[in-house]
């Protein structure tokens, strides 16, 4: 299947495609909310429910406009893959570190009855998560 193809089928097929996509593929992270589509041989991940994925997306656009620089990232610019690995997955880590739960969803929910919006969270912390965030090594 070429990738014009693809994008239209998981458009059609996963209308509310997770933010955390890339950190669930790796494994690592797991959602009660996540929805795994299998399309020819790919697979994607989808969210149960639109409220969560847009608490999810605001999380990590936040997330993204507090840790540009560490990422080294222009505003405007196309997150590459490893960059956008590196903020799912060290925001994630971080929250867990303060929070103490793995899954996703559980997460944000704790952190938001904790904090009291996306926007009292702490920060600098999260962005330290991220900055001592790497992706696993190649051999």
């Amino acid at each position: 299947m070429d990738e014009a193809r693809f994008k239209e089928a998981s458009r059609h097929l996963n209308p509310l495609p997770c933010p955390f996509e890339k950190a669930i593929l790796s494994r690592r992270w797991s959602c009660q909310q996540a929805r795994r589509i299998h399309i020819a041989e790919r697979e994607v991940v989808g969210c149960a429910r639109e409220e969560a994925q847009r608490r999810c997306a605001d999380y990590l656009s936040l997330l993204l406009e507090k840790a540009r620089f560490v990422l080294k990232h222009a505003p405007g610019e196309a997150l590459p893959h490893g960059k956008a690995l590196r903020l799912q997955e060290g925001g994630l880590s971080a929250l867990e570190a303060m929070m103490g739960a793995r899954d996703i969803d559980a997460l944000l929910n704790m952190a938001l009855e904790h904090y009291g919006g996306l926007e009292a969270l702490p920060f600098e912390t999260l962005v330290r998560g991220i900055a001592r965030c790497r992706g696993r090594r190649r051999a």
